[in-house]
């Protein structure tokens, strides 16, 4: 029997259809009706929700008119890159968790003068547009280790925190299962404390914070892990490597998307009505699935 919650083919067919029949309507986004595969990508990891995959495509092409100074300049080659991607390692994870879920790993090095915090939100949505391209299926959850951070680099990423959260909730597609903290200095444990009153029950919920690597492994599984988490795979340096060649080698399609994003000017008067996200952003607004 197929799984009643994944619609057939047929019904998939007319979802897509339904999706480039809306865009070829909507004006300010980029003229991307005819990449089903683009679309399947947003439909699936809506759950194949059709108006939910119309907001997450708005979503996407307008942040990219809304932070310029992310989406612009994104030469994975250039000496600034190069540095952040070095100095703060973010990539998903060669294999995934026994549950099929994609693992964000995250650390900063501890050069804090040479960490340019925008520069970090830059290489990430070239992370993400790579996974995007590559990925069908975009469930993820995303494990920092803490070890070498300093309140200096708390103060430093808090500048981002609020634009990076959006980023990974709002802008793609995928579902968000949670974000597991290792190898956490004392303060840390204090601020998570913290921010976790800040936010929804359901936010707060999913971010785990572990004193001992064991429990994060009785949790999330272990053999895929890097060997600095205590899995069998490459040591966390050498998968970045990895991946920040897979990022360059897509160099000239991430110069080619400069252009691909939404014209605001063009935007119909009862779509900025209802856009959830707004140019503004929408971190007040995070909603999880």
């Amino acid at each position: 029997m197929g799984n009643p919650e994944i619609p057939d083919e047929t019904e998939v067919a007319e979802m897509i259809q339904s999706l480039a029949d809306w865009l070829s309507k909507q004006p300010h986004l980029p003229r991307i009706q005819d990449d089903k595969v683009l679309l399947r990508k947003f439909l699936v990891n809506c759950k194949y929700r059709v108006q939910k995959a119309k907001t997450k495509i708005d979503q996407y092409y307008s942040a990219r008119t809304a932070h310029p100074e992310i989406y612009l300049n994104r030469d994975p080659t250039s000496a600034a890159i190069q540095t952040i991607s070095e100095l703060c390692p973010v990539f998903p994870l060669p294999r995934r968790t026994p549950r099929g879920e994609l693992v964000f790993v995250a650390r900063a090095e501890p050069q804090i003068e040479d960490i340019i915090p925008m520069d970090y939100l830059r290489y990430l949505t070239m992370v993400l547009d790579v996974l995007l391209l590559e990925e069908d299926k975009l469930d993820f959850l995303v494990v920092i280790d803490y070890r070498g951070y300093s309140f200096q680099h708390f103060l430093k990423f808090t500048t981002i925190a609020g634009l990076c959260t959006e980023l990974m909730l709002e802008v793609y597609p995928g579902q968000y299962k949670g974000t597991h903290c290792v190898n956490v200095p004392p303060f840390i444990d204090s601020i998570v404390a913290l921010l976790k009153r800040a936010v929804k029950p359901k936010l707060r919920d999913r971010v785990h914070v572990h004193t001992q690597l064991d429990t994060f492994h009785d949790v999330v599984g272990k053999d895929f892990l890097p060997s600095d988490l205590g899995g069998a795979d490459g040591s966390i340096k050498e998968l970045n490597d990895m991946y920040r060649k897979k990022v360059e080698s897509y160099g000239d399609w991430l110069k080619s998307q400069e252009n691909v994003r939404s014209n605001e000017e063009l935007r119909p008067a009862a779509s900025r009505d209802s856009m959830e996200m707004g140019i503004e952003g929408s971190f007040r607004r995070l909603r999880v699935d």
